[in-house]
């Protein structure tokens, strides 16, 4: 292309009374390339990217580039939007935004906070507080080094870690790193979430726990429309609930040394890089696809075997009735293992928090099924806005309708635990209001607060009618 011009008007934030408008027209001047150069170029999914150098020219610089003089009504503009940006301080609000969104850290000078370990909860830690520090772009670009402590006033009992990243490109997401923890983990918990930022972590639902020394390593690059990660672990498992497993019921803690890859492939991705941070956002659909193998300890107390997931969500328009998603988990493990390595049920209901999980069951517990072969279809559909009350009260109409099936190879070899599989199938249904109340967030989004219902049916539903429903409250982010 010889000419670039854009107009972008952001129909949502005003910051100061301003709506955010902004207009680029870029020229290309007689560029000329190489054979070499002609064949290399190529089509990425980075949308667009700030040179790291760009806020620190001065006008001297722009100036040599711009093949038209700026008018005087430019260059007054130009001093009002900074004069507005240092005052209300947006600059710095857009930065810790989009740093909480990419990391869920703060950015200070020389150091991050990672909010994850400053304050949490789940039923089985209860409150938790601590504190996590790692080093940011201040001290250098190419690595971050850290860690964490955090305290459950439930369990009584400690959790910490460290780890090393080094990046090695960011525009590319090439880093590699590792490090040790001493944390929990649910058993049966599988991440098959895609990447993206969410208001609720599934761990805001841990009940039952296993203590886990952790030794890591990882090594991930985005090549193009694909993102492949490489894990190792080596980890020592203890349950902290009454488990044996039969065929060797002498074992107390668990050896899990274990390899996994996962690939991610997103044909419709882009990647924009704000203020050095990496920010996704994707157009369906994504998938995602794991494989981990699994093999025994030193010391003999761990199992061989080999496990595979897999994460499909696709999203979709309805001209002139909305807006559809669907969410499809499937995994399969070869052997007979431990509680730790099958595969949980995938539910979210807790009476203490009372939320609704996107792409979960809503009416059943966590930990209430498990399987060996699980395979899970989340569907929701968006009417969008069906009222308009006020600026704060615009409620919309969703639908969901999830189900599952999955088998568990032999439940009488997990002793003291009462465990059953999705053999017969799960089926739940539920309605939902979003954005019955909007709270207005630095005039730049909107968090929306709502109501929804669930009802399970089939061979799992409760004789007693009152258990098959779950009632939940539902938060969204609205730009």
């Amino acid at each position: 292309p010889e000419e670039i011009n854009y107009d972008l008007v952001v129909n949502a934030p005003q910051f100061a009374g301003l709506l955010v408008q902004m207009s680029g027209r870029s020229k290309m001047m007689n560029p000329i390339f190489t054979e070499e150069e002609k064949q290399s170029i190529r089509i990425d999914n980075i949308a667009y990217e700030f040179a790291p150098k760009a806020f620190k020219r001065d006008t001297n610089y722009w100036g040599k580039l711009r093949s038209v003089e700026l008018t005087f009504k430019e260059k007054n503009s130009y001093i009002t939007i900074d004069s507005v940006s240092e005052k209300e301080k947006i600059e710095l609000k857009f930065k810790w935004g989009f740093s909480f969104a990419q990391s869920q850290k703060l950015p200070l000078k020389y150091v991050s906070l990672d909010y994850n370990n400053m304050f949490n909860f789940n039923p089985h830690e209860g409150i938790q507080l601590g504190f996590g520090l790692y080093t940011n772009d201040d001290i250098a670009k190419w690595f971050s080094i850290g860690g964490y402590y955090r305290y459950g006033f439930k369990d009584k009992m400690p959790k910490y870690g460290a780890d090393i990243k080094f990046e090695i490109s960011r525009a590319k997401r090439f880093e590699f790193g590792g490090g040790y923890t001493n944390d929990l983990n649910e058993p049966g918990y599988n991440n098959f979430d895609q990447m993206g930022a969410k208001i609720f972590s599934r761990s805001l639902l841990m009940e039952l726990a296993d203590s886990v020394n952790n030794n890591f390593a990882f090594a991930q690059r985005q090549f193009g429309k694909w993102f492949i990660r490489l894990d190792g672990k080596q980890q020592s498992i203890t349950p902290l609930y009454d488990y044996k497993f039969a065929p060797d019921s002498t074992i107390t803690t668990f050896a899990n040394n274990q390899v996994g890859i996962s690939v991610r492939f997103a044909p419709n991705e882009r990647v924009n890089f704000v203020y050095g941070f990496p920010f996704v956002t994707s157009n369906y659909p994504i998938f995602k696809l794991t494989y981990i193998h699994g093999s025994k300890g030193a010391n003999g107390n761990g199992f061989d075997y080999n496990k595979v997931l897999f994460s499909a969500i696709h999203q979709f328009k309805i001209t002139g009735f909305g807006e559809s998603k669907v969410h499809l988990k499937a995994g399969y493990i070869h052997s007979d293992v431990p509680l730790f390595a099958l595969m949980e049920g995938e539910g979210s209901y807790n009476s203490s928090i009372p939320f609704i999980f996107n792409s979960y069951f809503q009416v059943i517990k966590p930990g209430e099924f498990f399987n060996n072969r699980f395979v899970g279809l989340f569907y929701t559909h968006n009417f969008g806005p069906i009222l308009r009350i006020s600026e704060k009260i615009r409620p919309a109409l969703v639908i969901a309708q999830n189900m599952g099936y999955g088998e568990l190879y032999h439940p009488e070899h997990h002793m003291y635990v009462d465990l059953k599989s999705m053999d017969k199938g799960y089926f739940e249904t539920g309605v939902i209001f979003n954005n019955l109340y909007l709270h207005n967030i630095y005039n730049a989004a909107y968090i929306g607060l709502g109501f929804g219902a669930f009802y399970k049916y089939g061979a799992y539903a409760s004789t007693k009618e009152i258990n098959n429903f779950a009632f939940k409250i539902s938060l969204a982010f609205n730009w």
